[in-house]
C-alpha cells in the first residue's frame, strides 16, 4: 500500500525502506513507497513428517500455495515424530557418560 503523506510526514526514505536510492514523491519532499508483500508461513510439526508419504503431502501442499500465495513464502519444518524425544535422551544419556568419567579418576592420574 502506497503510504500517506501523513504516514511519511517526518521520515526520512532509508528509515522508510532502508534503501537510500528510493524514488522521492513528485512534491520532492518525502519518498514515495509501496509495502512489500507480507509473508505467508507454513509451520509443520513432527507428526506432519512422520514418514515418507507424510512428507509427500506437506511438499504438495506447500507447492500449491506458492502457486497462488499473493505473498513470499517460508516454510518451517519439525524433526520428524520421535526425533526430538531421541535427541533428548541421547543428550541425556551422554550428560550422565561424561560425569561419571569425571567422577572416575583416569589410569593416569
Amino acid at each position: 500500500r502506497q503510504l500517506s503523506g501523513q504516514e511519511r510526514e517526518g521520515v526520512k526514505r532509508a528509515e522508510i525502506c532502508g534503501d537510500p536510492s528510493a524514488e522521492m514523491s513528485s512534491a520532492g519532499e518525502h519518498p514515495s513507497f509501496v509495502m512489500p508483500p507480507s509473508w505467508m508461513v507454513h509451520k509443520f510439526g513432527g507428526t506432519s513428517v512422520g514418514s515418507a508419504d507424510r512428507y509427500q503431502n506437506v511438499a504438495t501442499l506447500v507447492l500449491q500455495s506458492a502457486a497462488t500465495a499473493p505473498a513470499r513464502l517460508a516454510v518451517v519444518v519439525s524433526a520428524m515424530a520421535g526425533v526430538t524425544d531421541s535427541l533428548f535422551a541421547s543428550c541425556t544419556e551422554a550428560a550422565a557418560a561424561f560425569h561419571v568419567r569425571k567422577k572416575t579418576p583416569h589410569k593416569d592420574e
